[in-house]
């Protein structure tokens, strides 16, 4: 498929709707396309890409005329401030000269909601829009065209879901419709409340039964926000229910409009039967490269050039929703904790996000986890961005299942690619662990913790543990009921210090001192034996006293 020019500012303003983003100053240039979204980041010195519609998050009043100098000279066409915000006319001509526009985002929407509606614009209307191949006038896949011909042809703006809910295209004039559907348009679904509610009076299954369409009376929502009716039609191939139509109204519409959008249903039927073909095609082809790019080799080099990778510095990412994951989980996941169908929604809005910051960016799915192959724009403290933008994501979707990713080292040839996977899967398994109720790492800053997890998986492997003085420390705890193995560990934790340990216990030194001859005694060790003391703190270290309640098997052997 051909691919489209970018949509223009003011037609993505449009599209969008002046109630959630207006411009503070002159409009738009009416020629000025955006090539891509870009969040400004105070702390990164890079710069967007020409073309970028920047996202101001954290910048304030003063703030704004540093900013537009630091974008202005890399061709960004906008910058998104949070309303209410009060512009000098300096700062407004400062933008003017610099062809950038300003807009000012409502305060009921958030960031991410913004970010994702303006990628489900920009993708729809630049990857369907003048393909080759076309469906009853329109380009494969563009629902956004074709919400639009709806809404003028039952003069009701309008918006095409799936069978789940999720929004996949909505038309223009969304400010008449209500508040129902603006959540809806910046949620991508309709929010449950709602879905709830047309469950309860059976408005899903009138829908799935009827052959035409429905007409649903306004919901009341408890409070004294308007709301208005709804006509539902469903989106039927043959038998199989794909999605639905609806579309905001007043009244109910009339037979020649009822028989309009009863028509127009089957043209987004056959859209939607192409789009899911022509997805599920690309998804595989992707994962096949992103797949073979991992494995290094011949295979691997020519993977990265058609993902458009090669000679490039890159960093592997990999996430995993399983708490406590272990090796053998990462190989076979349990996908009914975690569906494939949830796991492939946060592979997509994983990939949205990567491409905010890092353009580029190639996602998959391979044996239960998301890798992103990440490109880099510079070298210098680069995975320490990626690292923000991850941690990022997850502040976003705190209400969804928890994610654990782990960040590889940066590698500069297919062979290193390679590495950097092990790196991440590594790191995302210690990360499920719960080791320190981090969610997002990189493998340098968890190398110790990394390497006492794969040795605590081989010990077990080979049914090895505790040994020496601390099995007998163990041992004696658990069958005397004893403490000695806390008198160590606070000992140890002081650097054999007695004050600061007696100190740390809350006894007197003398009496520390005492524990501490006890403590010798019962594990039968050198308290000033360096090479003792590492023993005792590296067993504590691969095997911790909370995995041996009961007696160690070796103890008197020992």
């Amino acid at each position: 498929m051909i691919r489209a020019p970018r949509p223009l500012l003011a037609r993505l303003l449009a599209t969008v709707g002046g109630d959630l983003l207006r411009a503070l100053g002159p409009d738009p240039d009416p020629g000025a396309t955006v090539e891509s979204i870009a969040i400004f980041d105070a702390a990164d010195q890079g710069v967007p890409p020409a073309g970028a519609l920047v996202l101001g998050v954290g910048v304030g009043e003063s703030d704004v005329a540093g900013v537009l100098d630091r974008i202005g000279s890399h061709s960004a066409v906008a910058l998104v401030l949070r309303l209410p915000v009060d512009l000098p006319d300096d700062v407004l001509r400062q933008a003017d000269e610099a062809g950038i526009c300003l807009l000012g985002l409502s305060p009921s929407v958030g960031w991410h909601q913004l970010i994702t509606l303006l990628e489900t614009v920009m993708s729809a209307r630049t990857e369907g829009a003048s393909g080759a191949e076309t469906l009853g006038g329109f380009a494969n896949g563009d629902l956004f065209g074709l919400a639009n011909a709806i809404c003028a042809l039952i003069d009701a703006p309008v918006t095409i879901e799936d069978r789940s809910a999720t929004v996949l295209a909505f038309s223009d004039r969304q400010v008449e419709a209500d508040h129902i559907r603006i959540e809806t348009i910046l949620d991508r679904r309709v929010p449950d409340v709602y879905t709830s509610a047309d469950e309860a009076r059976g408005a899903n299954q009138a829908i799935q039964r009827s052959v035409g369409p429905v007409y649903l009376q306004p919901i009341d929502v408890g409070d004294d926000r308007p709301t208005l009716p709804r006509i539902v039609v469903a989106v039927r191939a043959g038998d199989e229910f794909l999605g639905t139509i609806w579309a905001v109204v007043r009244e109910p519409l009339s037979p020649d409009k009822n028989q309009l959008l009863l028509d127009a249903s089957r043209l987004v039927a056959l859209h939607l039967l192409q789009m899911r073909a022509e997805n599920d095609l690309a998804q595989r082809v992707r994962t096949d490269l992103v797949a073979a790019a991992l494995q290094a080799g011949t295979a691997g080099r020519d993977a990265l050039q058609r993902l458009g990778l090669a000679d490039r510095p890159l960093v592997v990412a990999a996430a995993t929703a399983q708490r406590g994951a272990d090796s053998g989980a990462l190989e076979k996941p349990d996908l009914q904790a975690h569906s494939v169908a949830q796991l492939q929604r946060t592979a997509a809005a994983f990939s949205l996000h990567l491409a905010m910051s890092w353009p580029g960016s190639a996602v998959a799915i391979m044996n239960g986890l998301i890798y992103a192959i990440v490109p880099l724009q510079r070298t210098e403290q680069a995975d320490l961005a990626l690292d923000r933008t991850c941690q990022q994501f997850l502040r976003q979707r705190a209400a969804s299942t928890p994610l654990f990713i782990g960040i590889g080292r940066m590698s500069m040839s297919p062979e290193e690619l390679l590495r950097s996977r092990v790196d991440a899967e590594r790191t995302a398994r210690l990360l499920s662990s719960g080791i320190d109720g981090r969610t997002v790492a990189r493998s340098v800053d968890v190398e110790v913790e990394s390497m006492l997890s794969e040795l605590r998986h081989l010990a077990a492997a080979d049914g090895r543990g505790p040994t020496g003085a601390y099995a007998r420390l163990l041992e004696h705890d658990a069958t005397r009921k004893t403490t000695t193995i806390e008198t160590l560990q606070v000992w140890l934790n002081a650097n054999a210090d007695i004050t600061k340990a007696a100190a740390a216990s809350h006894v007197h030194p003398n009496t520390f001192r005492y524990r501490l001859k006890r403590l010798g005694e019962i594990g039968r060790f050198d308290l000033e034996d360096a090479d003792e003391r590492f023993a005792l703190s590296f067993q504590l270290r691969l095997f911790p006293p909370t995995d041996f309640p009961q007696r160690p098997p070796d103890a008197d052997t020992h």
